[in-house]
Parts: structure tokens; sequence; C-alpha cells
């Protein structure tokens, strides 16, 4: 059985090594992944193209502003995922059903693995 790396802050290999505190960052990056998440949590089936790429170029914007700042990509993929929940829970009522709760966690994944590619791809 394969042993999987689990993106948490209670993992044993990422204990003590991410910084828990907000990082700080260019208001208008971290406005336009605010709307973002909202747009694509919004979205009908018709919007969602659009709504994700919305999406995808913020979390860009994002990844590259933490990795310029210095993060890890450990660090930034927390920061960033940690962020998209905290703008998913301000711009939504809370979760009706679990399809709503599906929808986030869909959006997370795709965020972390746009956050993954982005900061090992030179720009």
């Amino acid at each position: 059985m394969p042993n999987r790396l689990r993106w948490s802050s209670a993992a044993p290999g990422l204990r003590g090594t991410v910084n828990p505190s907000p990082a700080p960052g260019d208001p208008i990056v971290r406005a336009r992944l605010a709307a973002a998440v909202g747009r694509a949590i919004a979205a009908a089936a018709a919007d969602e193209r659009d709504a994700l790429a919305s999406l995808y170029a913020a979390t860009r914007d994002r990844t590259r502003e933490l990795r310029h700042d210095g993060r890890r990509a450990e660090e930034a993929l927390m920061i960033l995922k940690r962020e998209v929940s905290a703008d998913a829970e301000r711009t939504t009522d809370p979760p009706s059903s679990s399809a709503h709760a599906l929808r986030i966690a869909v959006l997370i994944q795709h965020v972390v693995r746009w956050c993954v590619a982005c900061y090992y791809t030179a720009n």
C-alpha cells in the first residue's frame, strides 16, 4: 500500500514547516482571487469555463507573488488553500447541501493543481 502525503499542517513531514500566519500581498491580487472564487462557486454550467479561467489566472498571479516573496512551495500551497477556503466561506451562504460542499472541494482541488504547476513553471 503506497504511503500518501496529506497536505495538512498536521502531516508529520510538514509539522512546524509551514507558516500559519496570513501572507501579506498585493491587495489587488488578493481581491482578484476572492472575486474569482465567488464567481467560480456561483457560476452556472454555461459560465463555468469563464469562471474557472478567471480563478486560474488569479491563482497563477497569487502563486507567482508568493514565490517571489520567497515562500516555499508547500507554504504557498497552504496559504492559497487557506485563502480560497476563507474566500469561499465569505462569498457564499452557508452550504445548503453536500453538492455545494463538493463544489468547493473540487475548486480547491483545481487551485492545488494550478498552484503546484505555476510554482514550478518558470515565468
